[in-house]
């Protein structure tokens, strides 16, 4: 696998590659972001019978991680039951401009993403109190059912928080809708403690190994982030922290080059494999324009009454006062942020 063009993107037989196609699909089915080196899919499932899946992509700087991500949201964005959210006190533009950027060209009525916060700490602590207030509703909603039933109406949620480890360190904390004041850490281990049976999904980014950013709360947040994804670290030590099973031939995960990623779906089942993400928005990779144009027609909503009970969070996420990084970037591009 060291051709670093070998997992461009292609069709495989359950997937509809990059290409457009008629309708959205659902979070229910595994979507693919990736081969494993035996041909096979590396996938993740936003809702499922089981709940949504959450998990950690671990990877210094220059590994892949970007890489992973676009494909992630490219696929999670396919579907019409999956909002997508991304928050960041630090390298927010990179992970969200090429997605909303047609959006602000006027080439799409809708963003690719569904919802942003930063780089301003106080502005992500206040998204993930809406967050955490959002997977409260739909656990509130359950009766006989043990997980929250998606559709349009009511769709998953998959976030993605962007340099993870560093957002403890600015020390904000928030009052939640039920009254506990909490940091990073807590809000982290409150949301991800309770998200599965919502079918809310947390992906936590980092370059470094994440269970000492958590302090106390790290062994609760690790056993809730399962999922693990690892590229290329700057120390071998962030990989061993990362991958419980990690071991044999892959066991210095700085070593890890052209984009390979170690992949283990499950910390209780200690199953780790090469992989690579396919190649979207990278150098010779596919576009992401056309795949946000796309993906932005279908977005499905918050539901009503619980967007009404977050307030302006929620109704003005996109202000441009909230987002100054990302306005600038439009400015500089020639573009008007859009107005309300």
């Amino acid at each position: 696998m060291a051709d670093d063009d070998l997992l461009t993107v292609r069709s495989s037989p359950r997937t509809r590659g990059w290409s457009p196609f008629d309708g959205p699909g659902t979070g229910t089915d595994p979507l693919d972001f990736g081969l494993f080196e035996d041909g096979q899919p590396v996938t993740f499932t936003p809702a499922s019978p089981i709940g949504g899946v959450s998990g950690q992509i671990i990877g210094g700087s220059g590994s892949g991680k970007s890489r992973v991500l676009n494909s992630m949201i490219g696929r999670a964005g396919e579907c019409g039951d999956v909002l997508i959210g991304v928050v960041a006190t630090s390298k927010l533009v990179p992970a969200v401009y090429p997605w909303i950027k047609p959006w602000l060209e006027g080439k799409a009525d809708r963003p690719a993403i569904d919802f942003v916060a930063g780089q301003d700490p106080e502005q992500v602590m206040l998204m993930l109190a809406a967050i955490y207030q959002i997977v409260s509703a739909y656990n509130d909603g359950l009766s006989n059912e043990s997980t929250t039933s998606v559709s349009p109406e009511r769709p998953a949620i998959v976030l993605f928080i962007e340099e993870a480890g560093q957002i403890p360190r600015h020390g904000v904390t928030v009052t939640t809708h039920d009254g506990q004041k909490a940091d990073f850490s807590a809000l982290i281990d409150m949301i991800t403690a309770v998200c599965r049976s919502a079918n809310v999904g947390v992906w936590l980014v980092n370059q470094n190994a994440l269970f000492d950013a958590y302090g106390a709360r790290g062994p609760q947040i690790q056993r809730n982030t399962p999922y693990r994804i690892c590229l290329k670290t700057m120390a071998p030590s962030d990989g061993a922290n990362t991958l419980p099973g990690l071991g044999g031939a892959w066991g210095d995960t700085s070593k890890l080059r052209h984009n390979t990623m170690l992949v283990q779906p499950s910390i209780e089942e200690p199953r780790i494999m090469p992989a690579k993400a396919y190649n979207l928005g990278q150098p010779h990779g596919d576009p992401i324009e056309p795949i946000a144009i796309r993906n932005g027609a279908w977005r499905p909503e918050l539901p009503e009454h619980i967007a009404e009970q977050l307030g302006d969070i929620w109704t003005g996420r996109w202000d441009a006062n909230r987002l100054p990084e990302l306005a600038k970037a439009a400015e500089r591009d020639g573009l008007v942020w859009p107005v309300g």
